[in-house]
């Protein structure tokens, strides 16, 4: 006669650390943002000065591009929460790309005292978010457990 808890071992996936609980959270709120944007574009859309400046079909493209990034952002962060390993990657690719446009950005806007702190905290939160996913043990075991 077996006992049932030692008959049929079941794998439990293991715990998410707090630290991949974080970058969901971050994700989560990038998505949020990047709501709030496309929400601002699309109720701006008509504003005299927007469009004197950059034309109502570049807004409403931008207003749309913004939709979709939250959509995906919003995605990718309950692909991390969850431990789906293809979130994972897609993060990494996010965060690659976004380090990229705010260097970029940065360089462009150099010695505009705001801005360039605010892109150096924005850099170090992609470089904290890279690291916190790739770079501790804790995160190897979780995404390992659910293979």
């Amino acid at each position: 006669m077996t006992e049932e808890g030692t008959s049929m071992e079941q794998k439990m996936a293991p715990s998410r650390p707090a630290v991949v609980t974080l970058v969901g959270v971050v994700i989560y709120l990038w998505a949020a943002f990047a709501a709030i944007e496309a929400i601002a574009l699309f109720l701006n859309r008509d504003n005299a000065e927007w469009t004197a400046r950059y034309g109502v079909d570049e807004i409403v493209i931008l207003a749309i591009a913004q939709t979709i990034l939250a959509i995906a952002l919003f995605a990718v962060a309950s692909g991390i929460m969850s431990g789906v390993k293809w979130a994972r990657v897609a993060v990494a690719l996010v965060v690659a790309i976004r380090l990229a446009a705010l260097t970029w950005f940065m360089l462009g806007h150099l010695g505009h005292g705001a801005f360039t702190w605010s892109t150096l905290v924005s850099l170090a939160l992609g470089l904290f978010v890279l690291w916190a996913l790739y770079a501790k043990d804790e995160s190897d075991r979780f995404y390992a457990g659910y293979a």
